[in-house]
């Protein structure tokens, strides 16, 4: 194992050279009246982005009424081996998120209310990112870029996104990040104390989201080998070293991981043990049990696609930071050993991911650090004077949005009929909201009129990005809420429903959100049926358990087609919902037609 002493030494392997990280130079804007302000900056920056609009809204399909439902659950019953949705197994994913969630739950849910409580728990796996973020920066460059980094990554678009959402994938991408960063403190400061500590990570982003979270670490796992490769540790003493903390980190990983695949198996049996590995682990991979939503085979690009608008608004130093390195690694043949595990980080995750047949955009959370990490090297180096007018044209931008959302309750002109009326209503009323955001207006002016001289347009930049960001995230957000929530339309339709005849009645082809919905809101965990003969004889009053049914459909059709629906039965319909303002998504009570 290396031990470097002198990082502006480089080290020469068979005629190629593994130079030092480049310098980075101290802005010379920098008035020495304010020695922190950069760095205050990206610390509001971190607080700001990742504390606003984690509450006060409802859940958000698809994805966040299945989550929570879990989560609510494990709360309820104490089991956090095996979730459970709707009183149903769901081993699609380990229990840590759901875990996490449910404590979470348990303190803060008195105050914040149910959603808001879960959803913090992704809030705060995005604040552990964020400091392994700065943590691994630091440790390669400096404080300053560390600091830069994180303030980068937390208003990168896919990052405000996924962390202010109720997924698993913040607690995945918390446990990929920080086992990367105790790999780091092995591989470049040779401390084999951390291998043990990645090996706990490690085994928590298995826990996370099962065999993906050891998979999306491993690439930058293999940049740290090409490191120790180039650096000519081989001698015998470094290679058992090497190997003895190693086995070290499996131990730790093997033990935790196999505790709960243990308890797994014998709370679960054989059945479930197959279908969480071989249909949810394997089977995803491959796209033979995936959504079909999720498969997109044949698209090479699809996440070079995905990183580009993940990474606004940073995305041009990001294919800054790759053209730069990769031309200097063709002409001159030399790369340090920082930008080395960079490039192998990056490129090894987007090829992995590719690999796989199920893709989402959010499965790119993981792998955003290192996006952030480049932006921050780039910014700190570049010269050139473009990134000056791509700055203040972003900046434009920012302001002239945040003004409009500031001043949309008093503009006399009426909104777009395209924008539902639920949520005109939350935009052109004056609210809090609305102060904020002329709060943020003011901030930013202030900082571009009084203090541009004093702070680099990097974190101007980064001010103003903010600013956008926070003020999105009220009034714009309360807007879409009102046209994402479930809440009142289930309360509504299940109040239709006598609570005698609730437990008379099943489920036809609920899909994963609308279980969620109705155990989430309503303590309704509807049975499901999926056998045509059950289903006419429940229609017919020949069921010993069922006299009628909840169908849920998604299509645009305004009542059930009986030749292709129910296979075919006579029905009528009791009540119907419409969720939000989505034709689509519909839910019908039926019975018999007699």
């Amino acid at each position: 194992m290396f031990v470097t002493t002198d990082k502006l030494t480089p080290e020469k392997i068979g005629g190629k050279v593994l130079t030092p990280p480049e310098p980075i130079p101290a802005p010379e804007t920098m008035s020495v009246k304010y020695p922190f302000l950069n760095e205050l900056i990206c610390l509001l920056t971190v607080v700001a982005v990742g504390f606003t609009g984690i509450l006060g809204h409802d859940l958000w399909t698809p994805d966040e009424p299945r989550v929570a439902a879990i989560v609510l659950e494990m709360a309820r019953t104490g089991n956090f081996v095996i979730p459970h949705l709707a009183g149903v197994p769901f081993i699609e994913k380990p229990p840590l998120y759901f875990a996490a969630a449910a404590m979470m739950l348990k303190l803060f849910g008195p105050v914040t209310g149910p959603a808001g409580a879960i959803r913090l728990t992704s809030a705060f796996f995005g604040l552990g990112v964020l400091l392994m973020t700065f943590l691994i920066t630091r440790r390669l460059w400096d404080n300053k870029t560390g600091f830069l980094a994180a303030g980068v990554l937390a208003t990168m678009e896919g990052f405000v996104e996924n962390f202010h959402w109720i997924v698993v994938d913040p607690a995945l991408s918390f446990f990929v990040i920080a086992a990367v960063w105790c790999l780091v403190e092995n591989y470049f400061y040779n401390r084999r104390a951390w291998l043990a500590a990645a090996g706990f990570f490690l085994a928590g982003a298995f826990l996370s989201k099962g065999t993906v979270g050891p998979a999306l670490a491993a690439a930058p796992w293999a940049g740290l080998l090409a490191v120790r490769f180039f650096s000519n540790q081989k001698n015998s003493a470094a290679f058992r070293r090497f190997l003895t903390g190693h086995l070290w980190l499996l131990l730790v990983f093997g033990i935790i991981a196999g505790i709960w695949i243990t308890m797994l198996y014998i709370k679960g049996g054989p059945a479930l043990w197959d279908e969480w590995f071989w249909v949810n682990q394997v089977g995803r991979f491959t796209g033979q049990a995936a959504a079909k939503g999720h498969i997109k085979t044949g698209q090479p690009f699809y996440y070079v696609l995905q990183t580009i608008g993940y990474a606004m608004p940073w995305t041009p130093l990001v294919l800054y930071w790759f053209v730069t390195v990769t031309r200097r690694l063709i002409k001159e043949k030399k790369v340090s050993r920082e930008n080395l595990f960079l490039y192998i980080w990056s490129m090894g995750s987007i090829v992995l991911l590719t690999c796989a047949a199920t893709k989402r955009g959010l499965y790119l959370l993981p792998v955003m650090p290192v996006f952030a990490i480049m932006t921050a090297i780039s910014l700190k180096q570049i010269t050139s004077a473009w990134f000056k007018w791509y700055s203040r044209f972003w900046i434009s931008i920012c302001l002239a949005v945040v003004a409009l959302i500031a001043i949309l309750p008093l503009l006399p002109v009426p909104l777009p009929d395209v924008i539902p009326g639920p949520a005109q209503a939350v935009l052109t009323d004056f609210s809090h909201y609305q102060v904020i955001a002329w709060i943020w207006l003011a901030v930013c002016l202030a900082a571009i009129t009084r203090f541009r001289r004093v702070i680099p347009g990097e974190y101007l930049m980064l001010l103003v990005t903010t600013g956008l960001l926070v003020s999105y995230m009220g009034a714009p957000v309360r807007a879409i809420d009102r046209n994402e929530s479930m809440a009142a339309d289930v309360h509504r339709f299940v109040s239709q429903i006598p609570e005698a005849r609730r437990g008379r009645i099943a489920g036809v082809d609920f899909s994963e959100t609308m279980r969620g919905a109705f155990s989430f809101y309503a303590d309704w965990q509807v049975p499901q049926v999926t056998d045509e003969a059950r289903i006419k004889r429940i229609l017919a009053g020949q069921d010993n358990t069922y006299d009628s049914l909840m169908v849920n459909r998604r299509d645009k059709h305004d009542k059930l087609h009986p030749e292709t629906d129910l296979a075919p039965a006579p029905y009528r319909i009791l009540s119907e919902m419409v969720t939000g303002d989505h034709e689509h998504r519909k839910i019908f009570w039926i019975s018999g037609a007699s």
